[in-house]
């Protein structure tokens, strides 16, 4: 759904669980939940990260590193749960219209940079910074599933994406890049710690005078009605307090789900990012594109526009 790509659980503080719902605060961390008793759990983390030295190979490629590549999965439904999550929630018109829109708008030309995904799912923006002409994509996710997901997709159609099985808050070193991005992946903190340490590994990634650019939930979200969204096709229970639990439920009929993050205000965001070392701080206003406006008529965004589920914000590393 709205945060599929961390989302669908990317950060170190995700779980990926397709039964047995609930919050995982022994792993520090939101399930991914749909409500058929049948569907199989497809992912574990919570576990260490192997490290970089088995993780850092090119996807799928062994001899390009020298290192082992991710395994695979090896029940072919684990793909296919995940392709059609992927697909689902990837060509719902908000993400198409209105987040992809704003985010690109927000990052530009990417051609001939380098770019480190940070909680890259499934690898969705990992490709598209890619085939926007980037020269180098690496994209980090905590979920051993979503990377053999995304390894799987880069075998299918290679396009040169190296992935990496890492927590986002504990990282190891993985260079400096020209580009961080990071979507859907701050609201994962469930202490202002664990934000912190967050932050921190984004700065290490980028050298000075270089650019973050996010996606994370709407830190102005405020819904006395949880349905508030169901035209868009998913619903947000959240008070809209600080550190208070928010659950986005999406609505699809074959594939429900629910997502918990926490609520952070936009002083707490800025306090982490400035405190890890960023300045110029920006929270971008939200857009729809004009394919957006004439495919589905302006009237069925200005809900959502004045109140979108989530935000984009650049900074810059100091």
């Amino acid at each position: 759904m709205a945060w599929t790509n961390a989302r669908s659980c990317s950060s170190g503080y995700s779980r990926v669980v397709i039964s047995s719902p609930g919050w995982d605060r022994a792993a520090g961390g939101p399930r991914l939940m749909g409500a058929s008793a049948e569907r199989k759990r497809i992912s574990s983390l919570g576990r260490e990260p192997r490290g970089a030295a088995d993780c850092l190979a090119a996807p799928c490629d062994a001899a390009r590193c020298g290192t082992v590549p991710p395994r695979r999965p090896t029940m072919s439904s684990q793909y296919d749960l995940l392709a059609k999550l992927s697909e689902a929630t990837a060509a719902a018109p908000y993400r198409k219209y209105f987040e992809e829109f704003t985010f690109f708008n927000a990052l530009g030309d990417v051609a001939g940079r380098t770019v480190l995904d940070v909680a890259c799912g499934t690898g969705l923006y990992s490709r598209r910074l890619k085939r926007r002409g980037a020269s180098r994509v690496l994209g980090v996710d905590a979920s051993q599933g979503m990377i053999d997901y995304a390894c799987h997709l880069e075998r299918e159609s290679p396009l040169g994406i190296e992935y990496v099985v890492q927590d986002a808050a504990h990282a190891e070193a993985l260079g400096l890049f020209d580009v961080v991005v990071a979507t859907y992946l701050l609201h994962y903190a469930p202490t202002r710690q664990d934000l912190g340490a967050m932050c921190a590994m984004l700065r290490r990634s980028l050298a000075p005078g270089n650019r973050l650019v996010s996606i994370c939930m709407n830190p102005d979200v405020q819904l006395a009605d949880p349905g508030y969204y169901r035209p868009y096709g998913f619903e947000v229970h959240s008070r809209g307090q600080e550190g208070d639990e928010a659950r986005l439920s999406g609505i699809l009929p074959d594939l429900p789900f629910t997502l918990v993050a926490y609520h952070w205000s936009r002083p707490t965001y800025e306090a982490a990012l400035r405190d890890a070392g960023f300045r110029d701080i920006t929270w971008r206003r939200p857009e729809v594109s004009p394919e957006g406006l004439s495919a589905m008529g302006a009237s069925y965004w200005d809900a959502y526009l004045r109140q979108p589920h989530a935000a984009v914000f650049t900074c810059v590393a100091a």
